[in-house]
């Protein structure tokens, strides 16, 4: 809702706005397919719940980003409860065109396997947000899993490196 919106930009907004500036600033130049390396001195856990944030505005409440769980990690600030089977992952984008997915199932021919993912595109980062590891899925497209920042505290200002690749524009 738009009070939850305005809520969650207040809390975690700046932080998450000097994220994505410090990323695009240093791999707007990088090749389609080519690994950036850069590190980043953020709190995790507010990059986390603004990410969360999106994906709870873009799908059904039924869906797992609908959850009352992922309702209260967002909204209650020192909460750290992450529900086991969720996994969030990013990328460079590869054009500025925005792209809202929903959840969508992503097959693999040669696992024999159907990844639930849902996406978001908004320069320079792809989201993507999983309902179980999505292995095939994941190594297929060369992204960077972030849901693992959950073992970090809070509040916690960390220096992240990330290995991010540039993928297929959208």
């Amino acid at each position: 809702c738009e009070r939850c919106n305005n809520w969650t930009g207040s809390k975690y907004g700046e932080t998450f706005k000097k994220f994505v500036h410090s990323i695009a600033t240093n791999t707007h130049a990088t090749p389609l397919r080519q690994l950036s390396h850069l590190s980043i001195q953020t709190r995790p856990w507010a990059i986390l719940k603004q990410i969360l944030t999106m994906f709870r505005s873009v799908t059904q409440e039924q869906s797992i980003a609908g959850s009352a769980l992922i309702k209260k990690i967002i909204l209650d600030e020192s909460q750290t409860a992450w529900p086991e089977n969720l996994y969030l992952y990013i990328c460079l984008a590869g054009d500025h065109r925005p792209y809202l997915s929903g959840f969508q199932g992503k097959g693999s021919m040669s696992t024999h396997s159907i990844d639930v993912v849902s996406e978001i595109t908004f320069w320079p980062l792809i989201y993507t947000m999983s309902a179980g590891r999505p292995a095939s899925y994941a190594e297929s497209e060369n992204l960077t899993e972030i849901s693992n920042w959950k073992r970090f505290g809070p509040k916690d200002g960390r220096m992240l490196d990330l290995h991010l690749i540039k993928n297929c524009k959208v």
